[in-house]
């Protein structure tokens, strides 16, 4: 089996974790569920479709050295004998001596997300914008509405100002018609007192006249 830490991205901290999954070595974790991994931290189902892949592509290039042990250390030297039970180390290829391999333990290895999958960039950036044009359309929403409550209130406002200006209006025309009518009939009044006053003054004349009259008539007698 193939140790988890092959895998480029997972180092031992990642691996103790796979592990706790049930997931011991690379080959198990080429062919395990993406919603599986979904339980380790920070672990979307993009990145666990990463880590498959990654583990897939490992098992695909030529398998690792094995591990350096105390018998490897051990072994004897070239040259020496029972050398000769030790099989050449397979000499590495161009690509591979260009290529460094990743160090398990680089704290790159172990933090670093892998890229998730375009799919899933687009997929998330579909998302915002769906999210961003939704608020857009809920911050619209709100302002046509708010747009809508303040011009009724003007207008119920402008209704109101209009009703107490045709109220004071009213009251107004009321009271100068009651001061009029109260001007006619003390004018109407004053009038009657002139005519009253002539009659009687007229009446009063008349009868001096008479008087006047009378007298004469019994001075000629006598």
């Amino acid at each position: 089996m193939t140790d988890l830490t092959s895998v480029r991205g997972i180092g031992p901290a990642l691996a103790a974790q796979i592990l706790e999954l049930g997931i011991d070595s690379a080959e198990a974790l080429a062919g395990a569920d993406p919603e599986r991994l979904t339980a380790l931290p920070r672990t979307r189902l993009a990145r666990a479709q990463s880590l498959i892949a990654a583990a897939v592509d490992s098992l695909s290039k030529d398998p690792a050295p094995a591990p350096r042990t105390a018998d490897t250390e051990a072994a004897p030297a070239p040259g020496t004998p029972g050398d000769d039970k030790l099989e050449d180390p397979e000499a590495p290829t161009e690509a591979q001596r260009m290529i460094p391999e990743p160090d398990p333990d680089s704290p790159l290895a172990v933090n670093d997300p892998l890229p998730e999958p375009a799919s899933a960039r687009t997929l998330e950036r579909g998302s915002g914008k769906a999210k961003g044009a939704k608020k857009d359309k809920s911050a619209k929403k709100d302002k046509k509405s708010d747009k809508k409550l303040k011009a009724e209130k003007t207008a119920k406002d402008e209704k109101t100002s209009k009703g107490d200006k045709k109220a004071k209006d009213d009251s107004k025309a009321k009271a100068d018609k009651k001061s009029k009518e109260k001007k006619d009939k003390k004018a109407e009044k004053t009038e009657l007192n002139k005519a009253d006053a002539k009659k009687q003054k007229k009446k009063a004349k008349a009868a001096e006249a008479l008087k006047a009259e009378k007298k004469s008539k019994k001075k000629r007698k006598s």
